[in-house]
């Protein structure tokens, strides 16, 4: 409008609609607020975001804008376009376009682990049908997987043999050229032990890892500091062994520490009672036995039985658990005969065996023919018929019988025979 003049002329122009996001690009979970002008007053309008379909729809104001705000939905690493299209009647269509760049993501679980364990990798937003590759510290391709059609995927791998400390998790994508880097903190373990339980004397052998390269590895067992030593390789892995020493029973612990990494593993070893002596190892009824152990409980009660005889005096173990102890063999029957040692405290038995031989006397041991001769005999098995032979007479007493410890006693007249030295046999039948 002319001021002056007052002449008035008309032209036109055409609002069309338009759509903006806050935020460009982000991960699959993001929240992404779109903005939308130049829409009818009070429209529906429909927002459409790379494959999801409405993702949102949402009413505009009396002045036709709108704010739509949703979560990025799983779809594959790229350019997505977000459509903002207006549902109200009459033409020209309302529809205004932008895009939104979908980054990949990925999740790694543990952080932290040792060697052989178990790690998932998986991830979101990388490229449909990809080929993705998985590097871990010093080993390229550990392990590769494929994404499906929304570009997510999930795989695993078992940590392999790698020295201690940080290492680096690298996820490749093969089309999209996408990388991910995270960091992975590799721990030392006792991987491998055996035995893992006996008696003292017992050889150990243990394999390690996660250590650093070319370090020096302390050994120690129970109370025991620098029971031995070894050298890991270039990946961190060790091998040792060792003699379990003197110590009293139960879970011992077993630890390797590295000098330079100062890592500390440790595993358990059960030591168990054991009788490691018996001297002599056979003999008659009335020899005295002597008999040695270790590995019990510290200055606990031990009870001694031999066969059928549990009077033998308690005895008591030492500070690292061994004990002592002295009996005489009672009559029982002949063979080989069991010794327990069982710890009152601990409640642990160890047993070993002692093998009774028969025994006979005979008394008087000198005489004349016709006179009586009494024979004692034991060590002989429980119920056994006993034949007595004289020299050159065989069974001069017959069918003897045992006892049920292996006991007997009969007589016999001494027969017509020559002066001397003459052999009294008991023979079992």
């Amino acid at each position: 409008s002319g001021l002056s003049t007052g002449c008035t002329d008309y032209s036109c122009f055409t609002i069309i609609p338009n759509v903006v996001i806050t935020t460009a690009s982000g991960t699959i979970g993001a929240m992404v607020t779109v903005n939308g002008t130049g829409y009818r007053a009070v429209e529906r309008v429909r927002v459409d975001f790379g494959t999801m379909k409405p993702i949102s729809t949402v009413w505009t104001n009396n002045v036709g804008s709108f704010e739509s705000i949703f979560a990025v939905d799983t779809q594959g690493y790229g350019t997505t376009t977000i459509i903002g299209t207006g549902l109200g009647a009459g033409s020209p269509m309302r529809v205004a376009t932008c895009v939104f760049g979908i980054r990949p993501q990925t999740f790694i679980s543990p952080l932290s682990g040792t060697v052989g364990q178990m790690v998932t990798v998986s991830g979101n937003g990388w490229g449909y049908i990809e080929g993705v590759k998985v590097d871990f510290g010093m080993t390229s391709s550990i392990v590769t997987a494929m994404t499906n059609d929304r570009g997510t995927f999930a795989t695993t791998f078992s940590i392999d043999a790698q020295p201690a400390g940080m290492t680096t998790i690298t996820v490749s994508g093969i089309n999209s050229k996408q990388v991910f880097v995270n960091s992975f903190l590799i721990t030392s373990k006792i991987a491998e032990y055996s035995p893992t339980m006996g008696t003292v004397g017992t050889m150990v052998n243990l394999i390690g890892n996660g250590y650093l390269s070319n370090e020096t590895i302390e050994i120690t067992f129970g109370w025991t500091k620098s029971i031995a030593f070894a050298q890991t390789n270039n990946l961190g892995v060790f091998t040792a062994g060792f003699t379990i020493d003197v110590q009293p029973c139960g879970n011992r612990t077993i630890a390797a520490t590295g000098a330079l990494s100062n890592n500390i593993s440790r595993a358990a070893f059960n030591i168990i009672p054991n009788i490691t002596m018996v001297s002599p190892l056979s003999g008659t009824v009335g020899t005295t036995v002597s008999i040695a152990g270790n590995g019990y409980d510290v200055s606990e009660f031990i009870e001694i039985t031999f066969g059928t005889n549990n009077e033998i005096p308690i005895v008591e173990s030492t500070n690292d658990g061994r004990f002592t102890a002295d009996f005489i063999v009672d009559s029982q029957p002949m063979g080989q005969t069991i010794i327990n040692a069982l710890g009152l405290n601990s409640n642990r038995c160890a047993t070993n065996s002692f093998t009774i031989t028969p025994l006979i006397s005979v008394t008087p041991n000198t005489g004349t023919v016709g006179q009586t001769i009494m024979v004692w005999g034991t060590g002989y098995p429980s119920g056994e018929v006993i034949n007595i032979d004289l020299g050159i007479t065989d069974t001069i007493t017959p069918n003897t019988s045992t006892g049920n410890n292996g006991s007997f006693i009969t007589s016999f007249v001494v027969n017509t025979q020559v002066y001397g030295t003459t052999t009294v046999n008991a023979v079992s039948i």
